[in-house]
């Protein structure tokens, strides 16, 4: 009895050691546990060696064996798989959007992390959120480390980063270090990637808006506005300002890029002549043109490789139809192989009453187009209220047309310089169509590709897709009778009918 007793403490205590193993607890308790247990059970095996061999060579025990064995062997198989699982990780994402997979700009941003990144959350219970992303980005790069602090357990960790609460998120890189607080902003993806950028760019980005001419405003909320364009810059760690040329007689040197968002007010000589000897000098214009607007910039834009036409984009595809657009808003799916539209086949964005532009020969000035409409669509230049829409062969410009563009000048033996993205709209880029497909991703890159940040030249996270099911009264009654009645029955009404068959 002693020795069975010997034998079960022995079991006991290994259990208890894979208990602490499964919950973590501390390593001196995993081993002991597993050390004494399986010195109990090899005593007993040893002190009673001879009745153990004698019912080694028993059937049953032989049989047996070789069941424990076959476990062992698929146990070690399904290790090994794991094992191999954990190095080269393999993972499909089925969703529409691919909301489980990370990014081409996340991917793009943790792979060009120079040092090691230190990520500290500082939670007082695990987050879902902060497992699921940060393993993400460790494997894309291994000098991206992170871990969790309890701040009352490490208070000098929470002082040298100024955490005064749960909840917050510190990104580390040398000296440089940025914060998430997801008590106030829900941990995502693209709130990580940011705050990564942050630490790892050598410097901040200036992007200057024009006011003055009725541009649109990137502090309107509104469906008209660019509220939501300005916070996406902002998240990039990009600093933001107006520039009035009425006020001002040289443009800031600091503006990295300019951005000329649909004016309804014409220039005046001295304001054009402003503007020109901005880029004369080598500034960078982001341009939203709008049609059926005289700005006074039209010598400008000649002098730089390309004629606004005076004219409104018909697409009579269809295409937009089904998005719930007239035709006087051409939907695009084909763009030019161009670093601003890389990744953007077979995907769509919309140009609300958009005009179209051409590209003419200018010397040391090359013009590259970005976004073509169909071959069934036209410029209308006569578009009136009333008016039935047809295509002129002697007055509209026939499709494709283009309705965006890049212009860069080539020096002789010098690598281009890009100074101008021009688009023929400026509707697109409004919070009433920033997120609509790739309208958002289309005015970003162009101002990051401008502004020489090349690491946020891609795609953009998206939001999962939401789906609903509308059903009617009937249909609803339906659902509820067939998974509370029918379909529990069936497996019962089955078995009946087999009892009934085989009963005597």
């Amino acid at each position: 009895m002693r020795q069975a007793s010997l034998l079960g403490a022995g079991f006991a205590l290994l259990v208890l050691a894979w208990i602490a193993r499964a919950l973590e607890e501390g390593v001196w308790l995993q081993v002991s546990s597993a050390a004494v247990g399986l010195s109990l059970v090899l005593f007993f095996a040893w002190r009673n060696r001879r009745l153990a061999w004698a019912l080694a060579r028993t059937r049953g025990v032989r049989e047996n064996s070789l069941v424990l064995l076959a476990c062992f062997a698929v146990a070690v198989a399904l290790g090994l798989v794991n094992f191999v699982g954990q190095r080269h990780r393999v993972r499909i994402d089925l969703t529409e959007n691919r909301i489980f997979s990370l990014s081409d700009e996340t991917v793009k941003v943790a792979r060009r992390v120079p040092e090691e990144l230190n990520v500290y959350a500082f939670f007082k219970a695990p987050s879902r959120e902060f497992d699921d992303l940060m393993p993400e980005y460790r494997a894309l790069n291994p000098k991206i480390k992170y871990r969790m602090v309890d701040p009352q357990m490490e208070p000098a960790l929470a002082q040298k980063f100024q955490v005064v609460r749960f909840g917050e998120v510190v990104f580390q890189l040398k000296d440089r270090h940025a914060k998430i607080d997801t008590l106030i902003d829900p941990l995502t993806e693209e709130k990580v990637t940011n705050a990564i950028l942050k630490v790892v760019q050598n410097r901040t980005r200036h992007i200057c808006f024009l006011v003055g001419h009725g541009e649109r405003s990137i502090v309107d909320q509104g469906a008209t506005g660019l509220s939501l364009l300005r916070e996406k810059i902002e998240n990039q760690n990009f600093t933001l300002s107006g520039v009035a040329l009425q006020e001002t007689a040289v443009l800031p040197e600091n503006c990295d890029v300019l951005v000329l968002a649909g004016p309804q007010v014409a220039f005046s000589p001295e304001e054009a002549s402003r503007l020109a000897s901005y880029l004369d000098r080598g500034g960078r214009l982001v341009a939203l043109m709008d049609p059926q607007v005289k700005i006074g910039l039209d010598g400008l834009f000649r002098k730089a490789g390309v004629i606004l036409r005076d004219d409104v984009v018909i697409d009579h595809s269809g295409v937009g139809r089904l998005f719930g657009i007239g035709p006087a808003a051409p939907a695009i799916t084909q763009y030019e192989d161009h670093p601003i539209t890389r990744g953007f086949q077979s995907s769509l964005s919309f140009f609300p009453m958009a005009r179209s532009l051409e590209p003419v020969s200018t010397p040391g000035i090359r013009s590259v187009p970005l976004v073509k409409t169909r071959q069934s669509s036209w410029g209308e230049t006569e578009l009136k209220e009333g008016k039935d829409i047809q295509f002129d062969r002697d007055k509209d410009a026939e499709g494709p047309l283009v309705l965006a563009l890049v212009n860069q000048r080539e020096p002789a033996g010098a690598r281009p310089i890009p100074f101008l993205v021009l688009f023929g709209d400026s509707d697109f880029a409004t919070n009433a169509y920033f997120q609509r497909q790739r309208n958002g991703d289309l005015i970003l890159n162009s101002i990051n590709w401008l502004a020489e940040a090349e690491d946020l030249v891609t795609i953009r996270p998206k939001d999962p897709a939401h789906r609903r099911i509308e059903l009617t009264e009937r249909q609803s009654r339906m659902v509820h009778w067939l998974s509370l009645m029918v379909l529990p029955a069936l497996p019962f009404a089955v078995g009946l009918m087999v009892w009934m068959r085989r009963r005597p």
